[in-house]
């Protein structure tokens, strides 16, 4: 996970946009999706799929302390093939759980504003 964050910095710096790294945790999301920001989110997938595969879900909002999550294959067929996306309301402490990979705990999150980077 390491090499691929250090290859998604060079490539989005490369495209001239802002990069931040902090941990995404609920004071940096929640205010976030307050201001219309999404995020794009690497989920373990032992809390979501049987198979155990993390893959990347896509956060579009909020509810209260829930979050709104498009997961575009929820739905898998017997070979971990998507079939089907579904969207959940996930309340914040279990959508913590379902960010953190492997045991050292590894998360990926990328939040998408609008506008300019101030």
């Amino acid at each position: 996970m390491r090499i691929t964050q250090d290859d998604f910095v060079e490539e989005a710096k490369a495209l001239g946009l802002a990069v931040h790294l902090t941990y995404a945790d609920e004071s940096v999301v929640m205010p976030a999706l307050d201001t219309g920001a999404a995020a794009i989110v690497l989920v373990s997938g032992y809390h979501m799929t049987p198979r155990g595969q993390p893959h990347w879900v896509f956060v579009f909002g909020r509810e209260d302390r829930f979050v709104l999550v498009h997961d575009p294959a929820a739905s898998r067929d017997e070979h971990g093939r998507a079939l089907a996306p579904e969207t959940y309301a996930v309340p914040w402490p279990a959508f913590m759980r379902m960010t953190r990979c492997g045991r050292d705990h590894l998360g990926a999150t990328i939040l998408i504003r609008k506008g300019f980077p101030s």
